[in-house]
């Protein structure tokens, strides 16, 4: 959902700060990870793109003991660590979405790996890459009067084609997706590979050096020309 830059704590749109539980037969331990992918309880048991969490203890023994599986069932309090929503289709209580690939075992060792290696200078290569390619997109895009604003957490950021704060998923909808999608393919022509999505966030590498940033330079460049050309011409 891309890199936002909250003005308030965000608001989930469910009025309840808990305690959850989540039902299961499995075996969990503390700081265990909950991800969706998995055979749902319900109906056809098909894939369930959630995981289901409740506010109430009845329900979460409802979960347990439908759950598919060997052993007695468990009931587990569970902590959300992103935004929830109802769904009345299903529960009629909070639901939590989390992140596809927090809990694949190949992602999380690879990961893990990869922030053993880390050092003090390689976190501030990665800053300094960041300070250089959101200087580059503003550049480009300013150069060719783009509207745009870039969202920044250490070097995590993301560039969102509108002219007014993004805080939000509500305020990231106002921007201009379109000219998003021309600067995204006229950037992968010229050799950039960029998130394909207008709501996601840009990452970078420690492997970004000078070469690479003078190809990243004329490729945003082609981008915001192409983004602000086909604009006038509509």
């Amino acid at each position: 959902m891309g890199v936002w830059m909250e003005q308030q704590p965000l608001q989930s749109g469910v009025e309840d700060s808990g305690p959850f539980y989540h039902g299961s037969k499995a075996h969990l331990t503390t700081g265990d990870v909950l991800v969706p992918g998995y055979s749902s309880n319900f109906g056809e048991q098909k894939k369930a793109n959630f995981v289901y969490l409740t506010a109430t203890l009845d329900a979460a023994i409802w979960g347990a003991e439908l759950a598919v599986g060997e052993g007695p069932g468990r009931i587990y309090q569970v902590e959300p660590t992103g935004a929830q929503e109802n769904d009345p289709n299903l529960t009629d209580g909070p639901v939590y979405q989390a992140g596809t690939l927090s809990g694949n075992p190949a992602a999380a060792t690879a990961g893990l790996a990869t922030l053993r290696l880390l050092d003090a200078d390689a976190y501030a290569t990665l800053d300094a890459v960041a300070d250089r390619v959101t200087a580059l997109a503003a550049s480009a895009l300013d150069a060719v009067a783009v509207p745009h604003v870039i969202n920044r957490a250490g070097n995590l950021f993301s560039v969102f084609f509108t002219a007014d704060p993004v805080v939000d998923i509500q305020s990231a909808r106002t921007q201009d997706t379109k000219a998003y999608a021309r600067f995204f393919h006229a950037a992968l022509d010229a050799g950039l590979w960029l998130p394909p999505s207008a709501f996601e966030a840009w990452f970078v590498s420690t492997s970004h050096g000078e070469e690479e940033l003078a190809h990243i330079a004329t490729a945003l460049e082609a981008g915001a020309s192409a983004a602000r050309t086909q604009a006038v011409d509509q």
